[in-house]
């Protein structure tokens, strides 16, 4: 087993082995693993890396990185230091981390535990989302289609039907007033676009 490190701008993003190797297969036209022998990307962490020694089909989008072969116990010291993602359960986060001043007229203070401050973070950045969807302003939010939807469909989330108004691949995200309307049964019924489904 060979393994690798994953370099962006002489920033180690990642690292992987082997099995991490991928190629674009024409007759299903969709991306499988792959030997060493005809590797086009590496996938780290859901992003697919290409560098110049690796074939290129030109189906897979990836960014251009520098993927280099290191040696195990590397491997084993960079994947202890990269951050995974990964959020811990021991109650860590619960422990207040920071104090913020208090509202006027008050002399407490305000502790804010890790979870908190994670839970602000989340809500801030789903709201940039929201706006750079054009929903600034809205409580829409933005959900991820568990299968192909194509236009004329039905589609319910969270007890709210809608109208599927564009072709939807499994993985995209269904985002209201995009690619799908609010509806009714009437609606539905009286339609002569809609597909029952």
């Amino acid at each position: 087993m060979n393994f690798y490190k994953v370099v962006k701008d002489n920033v180690i993003v990642g690292a992987c082995s082997e099995y991490g190797f991928r190629r674009w297969q024409p007759k299903h036209r969709i991306i499988v693993a792959s030997g060493p022998d005809d590797v086009e990307v590496v996938d780290y962490g859901g992003t697919y890396y290409h560098d110049d020694w690796m074939a290129d089909s030109g189906n897979i989008p990836y960014e251009e990185a520098s993927v280099t072969e290191i040696t195990e116990e590397e491997y084993n010291s960079l994947i202890d230091q990269l951050d995974d993602g990964t959020i811990p359960d021991d109650g860590s986060l619960d422990e207040p981390v920071v104090e913020e001043p208090a509202p006027e007229g008050t002399e407490e203070t305000v502790r804010k535990t890790a979870a908190q401050l994670l839970q602000e973070q989340i809500e801030a950045v789903a709201r940039q989302i929201r706006q750079a969807a054009g929903f600034a302003g809205s409580s829409e939010t933005t959900f991820v289609a568990s299968k192909n939807y194509v236009k004329g469909d039905i589609v319910v989330i969270e007890n709210t039907m809608y109208a599927v108004t564009a072709n939807i691949a499994r993985g995209s995200r269904i985002i209201p007033n995009l690619n799908v309307t609010a509806t009714s049964l009437a609606e539905i019924f009286n339609s002569k676009e809609t597909r029952h489904v």
